[in-house]
């Protein structure tokens, strides 16, 4: 064997062996993440660059908790896309509709009875986490189900949606029913964001 060809086989080696190291050192991080917080941690990360992409734990399926708020975000922004909805469509809001939801949105105003427009639920419900926001947001564009499909026919089949915050609020198990594997959403994000 000559010289160059050694170098270059030596050279590919020593990569493979240092992204290989990479990845055991990635992994043991993630399990020591999850460890500590006593959970079950599932991972997708890519390279936006490249678009190479790794995962950890990726065919579970996870809770997505407030996570499923980008997909209903998205589904209303495309509702506005196709003309059907405008970023003036008001929404009605009776604060005593909402009794115990998480909602800084509904906190900053002391009405009871109230008007707001789709532009004004789309930021807080993705910047603050708005529980209430997210299920005004469900309703306007036909429920958790027209979300589910939304998602299904952008090309992502392992998420699903099924209850909105408040059907979660009202039963601790209805949350397991709202799941996705970690590279799903990865794959969603770019079409939802």
């Amino acid at each position: 064997m000559n010289s160059p060809s050694r170098l270059v086989l030596i050279t590919l080696s020593t990569i493979l062996s240092l992204t290989l190291h990479a990845q055991q050192s990635l992994s043991d991080s993630i399990n020591a993440i999850g460890a500590a917080a006593q959970g079950h941690v599932g991972v997708f990360m890519q390279d936006l660059e490249s678009g190479d992409s790794t995962t950890f734990n990726d065919l579970d399926h996870y809770p997505m908790q407030s996570v499923f708020k980008f997909p209903s975000r998205s589904a209303s922004w495309t509702q506005v896309d196709k003309g059907r909805l405008s970023l003036t469509t008001p929404i009605d809001i009776r604060k005593s509709e909402w009794a115990r939801m998480f909602s800084p949105l509904l906190n900053k105003y002391k009405k009871e009875h109230f008007t707001l427009t789709l532009e004004e639920v789309l930021a807080p419900t993705v910047g603050s986490s708005d529980n209430v926001g997210c299920d005004l947001l469900f309703h306007l564009v036909g429920g958790p189900e027209v979300v589910n499909t939304y998602i299904h026919q952008l090309g992502v089949t392992d998420i699903s949606i099924v209850y909105t915050e408040m059907g979660m609020a009202a039963d601790w198990n209805n949350q397991y029913s709202n799941w996705c594997r970690p590279s799903a959403m990865g794959r969603a994000a770019p079409a939802l964001l």
